[in-house]
């Protein structure tokens, strides 16, 4: 509630932070590297409290932290055992659990939580002011045409990082025999990140690539194909052909009604083209008309699974159905039918089901809530829904129609249901959940 105020400590390690309300606040200390560990509480990451009154001036609070003195020194060679001059070393401390986020964003922007350096005319480097625990050192010489790693390096160590050479990749992507002149590639490892390619020869370059297993693919408005090799230190050739997108269409209706749904949005999940994920996650995807029917198009040949889900309610699936498709292909899934997504607030029966092969039985039911009002009993087996058999809805369908969270406040259910061999029927209306 206070800014997030604070000071720099002064030559002597004192500090003073002005304008502060009354009440408990939480102190922490942090260099150019980051927060530095607490040396003297039950947890390093623990922020120490103290207690402000009115107007306060609180004066020789000792903070003591973690020391910034570690040192880790090297020498970076070829691979003839010389010594390079100016290559540059960074440093980013290894952390553990969720602390991996932190290390990603530090890797990331290239300061690995400490100023990188350059090795002297001798090959050597020395980091020091370090914190506290094992590193990863990177060299890589100013022009990007070899690097070495190492990974686990103590504090006090002195190493020898080999430069090795990086690899160069090219080559030329065609679709049925001619050039594709515009192409999205992305290659695994390094990195995965998508490069775009202009070319009317259809020809591309990819640099700085560590020798070792690369699988590219290649996307373009006409298709999609991929490859892979071993990249070695130096330069290597991939030319990738591709193949015709597939086109999935379908229809989709109401379980209840069969009346057709429109809006809702549709994710294949096998391979397809990077640009149609972007639209679907950004609500410009495939989307369901007024007539049910939907058109998914840059799909790639192989199996995977269509999900139906709300338009503007997350990642909320409605139904699922499987395929397997052809390069080229265009393939209609036919009917789905889904649960229809809840029109007001969430809402709840107050029962649970437990499914057993296409059997759904009341296994709970809460005291005070619609059902228990009205007469639904533990044991009891729901036949069908709204006039709906559980056959005719599939149980899994059924059973999400009446979950909590699906259930619609004030909307009215009849449920049919089995009560030892007795058929009964009860009206429920939803309740806030």
């Amino acid at each position: 509630g206070n800014g997030n105020k604070g000071s720099l400590t002064a030559a002597d390690g004192t500090f003073r932070i002005v304008g502060l309300d009354e009440g408990v606040h939480e102190i922490e200390v942090s260099d150019d590297q980051g927060e530095i560990p607490c040396a003297k509480c039950k947890s390093p990451k623990e922020p120490v409290e103290v207690t402000l009154a009115v107007a306060e001036v609180k004066t020789g609070v000792v903070l003591t932290v973690e020391a910034r003195d570690g040192v880790i020194k090297g020498i970076v060679v070829d691979k003839e055992k010389k010594p390079i001059a100016d290559v540059w070393i960074t440093a980013v401390v290894e952390r553990e659990g969720e602390d991996r986020l932190a290390e990603f964003r530090e890797m990331m922007a290239e300061s690995g939580g400490h100023a990188p350096t350059l090795t002297g005319d001798d090959g050597t480097f020395t980091f020091t002011n370090l914190r506290r625990g094992d590193y990863t050192l990177t060299a890589e010489t100013a022009k990007g045409t070899a690097r070495a790693k190492l990974t686990h390096v103590k504090l006090g160590s002195s190493v020898t990082l080999a430069l090795a050479p990086l690899g160069t990749l090219t080559g030329k992507v065609t679709m049925n025999g001619a050039p594709a002149t515009s192409f999205l590639m992305t290659c695994d490892p390094p990195g995965g990140d998508a490069r775009q390619f202009t070319s009317a020869a259809g020809t591309y370059e990819l640099e700085r690539i560590p020798p070792g297993h690369v699988t590219c693919r290649a996307n373009a408005d006409a298709g999609r194909g991929s490859g892979e090799l071993e990249v070695p230190a130096g330069p290597a050739t991939l030319d990738i052909k591709l193949a015709p997108w597939a086109t999935i269409t379908g229809t989709v209706v109401s379980v209840l009604t069969g009346q057709p749904i429109e809006g809702l949005k549709m994710i294949a999940s096998g391979d397809h083209d990077e640009g149609s994920i972007a639209e679907t996650l950004t609500g410009k995807g495939p989307t369901s008309d007024s007539a049910g029917r939907f058109t998914i198009s840059k799909v790639a040949a192989g199996k995977g699974s269509l999900a139906v889900m709300p338009k503007d309610a997350g990642f909320v699936e409605l139904a699922h159905r499987d395929y397997e498709v052809a390069a080229g292909q265009r393939l209609d899934l036919g009917v789905i039918k889904v649960v229809p997504p809840r029109t007001g607030d969430a809402g709840t029966l107050g029962l649970a089901l437990t499914q057993e092969g296409e059997v759904l039985t009341v296994s709970s039911v809460k005291p005070g809530g619609p059902a228990a009002t009205g007469g639904v009993q533990v044991g009891d087996k729901l036949t069908a829904i709204n006039g709906v058999p559980v056959a005719t809805l599939t149980a899994k369908l059924a059973q999400t129609l009446v979950s909590s969270g699906s259930v619609t406040i004030d909307q009215q259910y009849k449920l049919s249901l089995d009560r030892g061999g007795a058929p009964v029927d009860v009206v429920l209306v939803g309740v806030r959940w």
